[in-house]
């Protein structure tokens, strides 16, 4: 494995690792050494050549992306400590931690993922591990607010998939940078593909006028959280 591929993976593990401290008394220490140990992982990336690794890709837009999530993603470990221990309200606080570290790796995971169908997944994973975190302080606005943002994010998904399978019959591959790369000429098939993404992910991005669940969801989430659903 050559370095490029190595600090590529340990952008994605590293919060995955620090999610595992769930099991120890030391979470809360382990999310904040991974979060600025993943920071400066994420900054190493940009001195990275553009093209692919195995099976990731680094392109000129997520490498800037990668970092804005895991700067985000430290910032809200260190705000979510001081946060909580002033309400004195939030039960299974390693818990929220280790949530904490899955969502920050499921983005960080979607982001560098060179497949359509791996993406999504990825996305998938963003949507269940925000949602616990969501309720993670119990309250009946909250769950309800959870059900809301599941149910809708889960069904435009559920309309994304629809676009990933008419890509693939399409190319016949799901391999992201060989698709763009490719000359795109007009086609129903890829009509039909793009405009049940823009549906199926505009309801993730949360674009008008699939967006109900977002004025809930951030109006009810803890502060970093609603930061790191941003």
């Amino acid at each position: 494995m050559n370095i490029s591929l190595l600090v590529i993976y340990m952008v994605m593990l590293i919060p995955l690792f620090s999610a595992l401290f769930y099991f120890s008394n030391f979470i809360e220490q382990a999310s904040k050494a991974g979060s600025i140990i993943t920071v400066i992982l994420s900054i190493a990336i940009l001195t990275l050549s553009q093209g692919t690794y195995s099976f990731f890709d680094i392109n000129q837009v997520n490498r800037i992306l990668i970092i804005s999530v895991s700067s985000v993603y430290s910032l809200a470990i260190f705000f979510a400590s001081k946060y909580h221990s002033n309400l004195e309200r939030v039960e299974h606080l390693k818990l929220h931690f280790s949530l904490m570290n899955v969502f920050a790796f499921t983005m960080l995971f979607t982001l560098l993922i060179n497949n359509f169908g791996l993406m999504w997944i990825g996305i998938e994973g963003t949507t269940a591990s925000s949602a616990l975190l969501l309720i993670i302080e119990r309250q009946k606005n909250q769950i309800e607010a959870a059900w809301r943002y599941v149910l809708i994010v889960s069904t435009g998904l559920s309309i994304a998939i629809i676009s990933i399978i008419l890509v693939y019959l399409y190319y016949n591959t799901l391999d992201a940078s060989l698709i763009i790369s490719k000359h795109h000429p007009n086609s129903l098939l890829l009509s039909v593909a793009g405009i049940a993404a823009l549906i199926g992910i505009g309801t993730k991005v949360g674009i008008f006028p699939m967006h109900t669940w977002l004025p809930d969801a951030h109006g009810e989430a803890p502060s970093e959280i609603s930061a790191m659903f941003s």
